[in-house]
């Protein structure tokens, strides 16, 4: 019975290489494919190695052509590549130059808005302080201005203590500790 083959009470197993160490499949005279190979290639050195030798020298020229094809169009895909990427990279890199132009135009327009917008909170201010004061921070005007400055707004407290808006702004930016505290907070937990 051939090997491998159902038989109604059992199953043959398949036959393996008979080297040591080696359980690949039978091919022929016991040995697998691999050492059948090897063993071919033993026994028959000499012969393979003129047989190679001659079918180089026989079709030397026209190995030679083969090579040159496919290392001429291997160079042509390649300039047609590098000269595509050329175009896309000059394409991409004009575009980044747009958009970067755009945002300096955008970021100027933004500080020329912020710039008016300024003015205007000063102008108000000082339209409403005939007699501004320039001098120092008294205590009374520092406790005001913690006890105030999360319920009004900065121009009404600066029309209440006949300052300007800026000048309140850089006092409580200066003299509420709790409100550095908070933001310093914020900061370090948005880095965690």
């Amino acid at each position: 019975m051939p090997t491998g083959v159902y038989n109604h009470w059992r199953i043959r197993t398949h036959r393996t290489c008979s080297i040591e160490g080696c359980n690949r499949k039978h091919q022929g005279k016991g040995l697998c494919k691999y050492h059948w190979n090897k063993q071919h290639y033993q026994d028959n050195k000499k012969n393979l190695q003129k047989y190679h030798h001659e079918r180089y020298l026989n079709n030397k020229e026209q190995y030679r052509e083969n090579a040159k094809k496919s290392n001429k169009t291997r160079m042509e895909k390649y300039r047609s590549d590098k000269k595509e990427n050329l175009k896309i990279s000059i394409r991409h890199s004009r575009w980044i130059n747009k958009k970067i132009m755009e945002d300096k135009i955008w970021h100027k327009k933004q500080l020329i808005k912020t710039k008016k917008r300024g003015q205007k909170t000063q102008s108000l201010s000082l339209k409403n302080l005939p007699l501004m004061r320039y001098a120092r921070w008294t205590e009374q005007e520092i406790y005001y201005l913690r006890k105030n400055y999360e319920k009004k707004t900065y121009l009404e407290m600066a029309m209440e203590l006949e300052r300007t808006f800026y000048a309140v702004n850089m006092a409580v930016n200066r003299f509420c500790f709790e409100r550095k505290n908070r933001i310093l907070k914020g900061r370090h937990k948005q880095a965690t």
